[in-house]
């Protein structure tokens, strides 16, 4: 109840005032910072396993070496047009960020995991990533594992150095280097690079380079039919005419675009499911929209009353997940 009310009064906050809210949450105690570095200053005050709250607005970007939760309004336009979308440069998870969760942000600057830095048990989920990227030499030794991202929007992604990552329901310009044993299920992607060692099911994939090998592909929608390599292929869908696919595409990724399947059912996955992002463990939630209260309308008064105070009226929606 306390992160709901916590939530709630971040929004608020975010939409009535001019300067910038950021809640902190910790053992039960909520804190709040309007200063001129909001996030820098909840992030300072912060300790492994609190949770902090962003309202629409622009922020600088954040190195993360605590374990922590960090919830945005989110980055659809339409979805955050109540609250604004947030967004932060960058974030990197750095050595002490095992454990971290991150949604409903916009980050034009990208995601990056350290340079041989092994750091586990990451999610991602609900955010806009310019690029999210795992550094380092392929190093078993630093391989970040445990790692899940799911319901992204992602210019790039780069998985070197990783070992059994998920990769579920995102939409996806490039996926680069898939590490090792990763599993990437029902994406939209664009192009894939540098893949090996992989399990990819029920993703839609629109372009397909060489440097593919060892890798398991299933019920895979494929604008073209790749010659079999060292892979092995099983239930895939091939020689597809992406530009009559969606319902609706101008390019890899528009908010005004329609990613739904003109032809749901004849594009089965293994799971029986529709092949794509709308299919899966983590069908994609339109909009985006983060798994805290939802402000849907709001009417916030000119002035106060004769009392000196504001009858702002909200329309706020619960979020199951």
């Amino acid at each position: 109840m306390r992160s709901v009310l916590a939530a709630l009064l971040l929004l608020l906050a975010g939409t009535v005032v001019a300067q910038k809210a950021v809640v902190l949450q910790h053992a039960g105690t909520t804190t709040i910072f309007s200063s001129t570095n909001p996030l820098g200053d909840a992030y300072a005050a912060a300790v492994s396993g609190d949770t902090i709250y962003l309202p629409g607005g622009i922020f600088p970007g954040l190195g993360i070496t605590k374990r922590l939760t960090i919830f945005g309004a989110g980055h659809y336009p339409d979805s955050a047009a109540i609250t604004g979308v947030t967004q932060v440069a960058s974030i990197d998870f750095q050595s002490g960020s095992d454990g971290s969760k991150i949604q409903g942000l916009l980050l034009p600057g990208g995601i990056n995991f350290s340079y041989n830095i092994k750091i586990d048990s990451v999610i991602v989920s609900r955010c806009y990533a310019g690029s999210i990227t795992f550094h380092g030499e392929n190093n078993p030794t630093f391989n970040c594992v445990g790692i899940l991202l799911y319901q992204n929007v992602v210019g790039e992604m780069v998985l070197r150095q990783t070992n059994g990552i998920r990769v579920f329901n995102n939409i996806i310009s490039a996926v680069h280097e898939t590490g090792t044993n990763s599993w990437i299920r029902n994406n939209k992607i664009s192009g894939l690079y540098n893949a090996y060692y992989a399990l990819l099911e029920n993703n839609s994939i629109a372009s397909y380079s060489s440097g593919i090998d060892f890798n398991t592909f299933r019920n895979n929608i494929l604008a073209v039919q790749p010659a079999a390599g060292n892979n092995t292929w099983a239930g895939n869908y091939y020689n597809v005419d992406f530009g009559n696919l969606f319902v609706q595409q101008t390019t890899w990724f528009a908010y005004t675009d329609n990613y739904h399947l003109k032809t749901p059912a004849s594009y089965l996955g293994t799971d029986a499911t529709v092949v794509g992002i709308y299919g899966g463990f983590y069908p994609y939630k339109e909009g985006a929209i983060p798994a805290v209260p939802h402000i849907q309308a709001a009417t916030i008064p000119l002035q106060a009353d004769a009392n000196g105070l504001l009858n702002i009226q909200l329309k706020v929606a619960a979020q199951n997940n």
